[in-house]
């Protein structure tokens, strides 16, 4: 969809079979991740897909995590929970860093409790079920290596609803419509804003060198930790990179604007904030 234009152009179809309940995710702005879902016969698929923006084209991927799943909640960079083909409702989450030619996979503390039809936005899930009947209205935020529960949903109870986020000067959630559990399709719509400042209380100081810097800067962490998990902020609290790895130490700031930035970087035992400037 083109908002300049105000009008949709049909792109080259997904390769695989039909499905419904997929699960969607945008790497960089040129890649979109599809997979898993509902295929025609009733079951769910764990099939992974990149569709490539600038060349309108598809490349298969390794397959997904198991077990297959439809409805689960996916965004930022994250996958949670869904339904197997034996109708078990899933509680598993998983991270996906988009910096190699294939998404890699790594596991995240549990979901609270097991859920389907969630959705998520940043780091926060909001709604879904536990059956087709039980509907909640859990707001959850995974901050650093654990969830916390954050107070409900307003609107109540809600599953399928629709998300949305606003990135800038302050972060804004979306959320509203879907079904409740009265099983009635709702229209309201609710926004939540996020904090933009940094919280440094009791994070430790993350070593980053060169400071400045104009294309690479290095940061130090300790692999047997576990996987490092890195986001990189801009001044006015934009996520300009975000990647897991248990191996790569450098980030790439060459087209990043000059300015100020702020790296947090999270592993099962810490957490560690750093600062760096990116010259002009």
């Amino acid at each position: 969809y083109d908002p300049a234009l105000d009008q949709w152009e049909e792109m080259t179809p997904l390769p695989g079979e039909g499905r419904y309940a997929a699960a969607v995710l945008s790497s960089d702005g040129s890649r979109i991740l599809v997979t898993y879902g509902m295929l025609a016969n009733g079951m769910p698929t764990k099939e992974a897909w990149y569709y490539h923006v600038d060349s309108d084209s598809w490349s298969v991927l390794p397959d997904a995590p198991e077990p297959a799943r439809h409805r689960a909640a996916a965004g930022s960079s994250y996958i949670a929970g869904g339904m197997d083909d034996a109708g078990n409702v899933l509680s598993d989450t998983w991270h996906i860093d988009f910096t190699g030619p294939t998404p890699t996979w790594f596991a995240m503390p549990n979901l609270p409790e097991p859920r389907f039809g969630a959705r998520i936005a940043f780091a926060f899930v909001i709604g879904g079920a536990s059956s087709w009947t039980e509907i909640h209205d859990n707001v959850w935020s995974l901050s650093f290596s654990d969830w916390t529960v954050l107070d409900p949903f307003p609107g109540g109870p809600r599953r399928g609803g629709a998300i949305g986020v606003i990135s800038g000067l302050s972060h804004s959630i979306f959320f509203g419509t879907g079904l409740d559990e009265s099983l009635e399709r709702q229209n309201d719509w609710w926004r939540m804003d996020l904090p933009s400042s940094v919280h440094e209380l009791q994070n430790e100081a993350l070593t980053i060198s060169p400071n400045p810097a104009t294309d690479v800067v290095l940061f130090a962490f300790t692999p047997t930790n576990g996987t490092a998990i890195v986001t990189v902020i801009d001044a006015t609290g934009k996520t300009v990179r975000s990647f897991s790895s248990l191996a790569i130490n450098t980030i790439n700031i060459a087209d990043l604007p000059g300015g100020c930035y702020t790296v947090f970087l999270q592993q099962t035992d810490q957490h560690r904030i750093g600062r760096f400037i990116k010259l002009p």
